[in-house]
């Protein structure tokens, strides 16, 4: 990208964070919408694919969760990230 600074926001995949329940969350998982997310991040994993396009990260967040969870339902679901190229 030619971009000096990228912002993205994608699914939350918490597979990794789970552990032994990360496949069972992952097959019922509302994020996951098969032939429209080809891949799915946590926080190391956007940061480390970023990195090797030349983009440092700036801050991730998920202040979206707060208009996007739905009652009852757990964060975090939506991951956002601002970069910078160096």
């Amino acid at each position: 990208l030619k971009a000096r600074y990228l912002a993205v926001a994608v699914p939350y995949c918490r597979w990794r964070e789970l552990g032994a329940d990360g496949d069972a969350w992952f097959r019922t998982w509302r994020m996951r919408l098969p032939d429209e997310h080809l891949h799915h991040f946590d926080r190391d994993s956007l940061v480390a694919f970023l990195a090797r396009s030349g983009f440092e990260c700036m801050t991730l967040n998920c202040f979206e969760d707060g208009i996007r969870l739905r009652p009852g339902e757990v964060g975090p679901n939506i991951l956002s990230g601002f970069f910078r190229k160096l």
